[in-house]
């Protein structure tokens, strides 16, 4: 009966910080945004497709390896440079956990399509080395950014793939 009281708790902590998490998402977020087409006239930005580059990798590292959430941005914003315009990316997610195991990377690494492709205003195709992602001018204009798309690949996981990892950076 303890154990049910524990993870009672647990769940209810898991449910809150799901909502709290989903409020750094300035846009809409759920299922009914997926396959969302952004065209050109309606683009702010986009990573990868004919104009840029852009990859996504997942990883398992060791659990003391990765801090729970941190986020880290390098380059140049896309604020700065003129509307529809193109730029290079690089997603790399280290993941860590108990119940973590190497067959897991690649079910895990299509599950970033899902994150990124819940969000209203973004557009996502392709995985791995063949990504392609466009920001709409909507979905910066409510404050959409590249740390935004950071946070729903981190924090959108799913109950099933909380069980695997424990950490996620």
């Amino acid at each position: 009966m303890e154990r049910a009281e524990n993870w009672s708790r647990s769940a209810s902590r898991c449910v809150a910080s799901s909502a709290r998490d989903r409020r750094a998402i300035p846009v809409p977020y759920g299922s009914a945004f997926e396959g969302e087409v952004v065209r050109k006239a309606d683009m702010r930005v986009e990573f990868g497709g004919k104009h840029s580059r852009a990859y996504e990798f997942l990883r398992m590292t060791d659990l003391d390896k990765v801090e729970d959430g941190k986020i880290e941005i390098i380059g140049p914003s896309f604020e700065d440079m003129p509307a529809q315009g193109a730029m290079d990316m690089g997603i790399l997610i280290e993941v860590a956990g108990r119940k973590m195991q190497k067959d897991f990377e690649p079910v895990l690494e299509r599950q970033v399509h899902y994150f990124i492709n819940g969000a209203s205003g973004i557009q996502h195709i392709g995985q791995r080395d063949i990504a392609w992602i466009r920001i709409s001018n909507a979905a910066a204009d409510k404050g959409f950014k590249r740390r935004t798309l950071a946070t729903s690949c981190t924090h959108a996981s799913t109950p099933t793939s909380a069980l695997l990892w424990t950490r996620c950076r």
